[in-house]
C-alpha cells in the first residue's frame, strides 16, 4: 500500500528532526558555556574508575571521570568532578588542564576539551543528517516507483 511506503521514511525523517534538535541544543549549551563562563587553570587531583554494568548479555565497561582542582578568580579553591566520560584513563593525576566555570556558581564548571564541549552535539548532528538522507532515498523510490504506476503493488 502506498501510505506504507511514506509511513516508515516519514518516521525516519522525524527521528532525524529530533536528533538534529537535540544536536542544536547540546551544541548550544556548549557555546553558552564557551561564551559565557571565566577560564581558569585546573589540575587532575584524582581519576576515580566507574564499572558500567551493561544490560542482559552486554558486558561491562570501564569509565574514568577526573576530579579537577582550580582556584576562581576571588581566590576560592573548588573541586568539581567532571561529567566528561572517557573509556580510556586520559588524564592522569597532576595534569594541567583549562576549566571553563560559572562565576556566580563555581561548582558548574567544565574541562575545556573538544570531547567534553562538542563531541555530543557532533554525534547527535551527524546521526541526523545521515537519519534524513536515509529517509530522504526512501521518500525519492516510493516517488518513483508510484509515477511509474507501481503505487499501491
Amino acid at each position: 500500500m502506498i501510505i506504507f511506503r511514506y509511513l516508515v521514511p516519514s518516521l525516519f525523517m522525524v527521528i532525524g528532526i529530533m536528533l538534529l534538535v537535540e544536536a542544536y541544543q547540546h551544541w548550544n549549551k556548549s557555546y553558552r558555556l564557551v561564551s559565557g563562563y571565566v577560564s581558569a587553570p585546573g589540575e587532575i587531583i584524582e581519576v576515580v574508575p566507574h564499572v558500567a554494568v551493561g544490560s542482559i548479555g552486554k558486558s561491562t565497561s570501564l569509565h574514568y571521570f577526573p576530579d579537577v582542582k582550580y582556584t576562581t578568580v576571588k581566590g576560592e579553591e573548588v573541586i568539581f568532578r567532571s561529567q566528561a566520560i572517557s573509556k580510556a584513563d586520559h588524564y592522569r593525576a597532576g595534569d594541567t588542564v583549562e576549566v571553563l566555570y560559572d562565576e556566580a556558581d563555581p561548582q558548574q564548571a567544565v574541562i575545556n576539551s573538544f570531547s567534553a564541549l562538542w563531541v555530543v552535539a557532533l554525534i547527535f548532528g551527524t546521526s541526523g543528517v545521515l537519519v534524513i538522507l536515509f529517509s530522504s532515498w526512501f521518500f525519492r523510490h516510493a516517488y518513483e516507483d508510484q509515477k511509474k504506476g507501481d503505487g499501491g503493488k
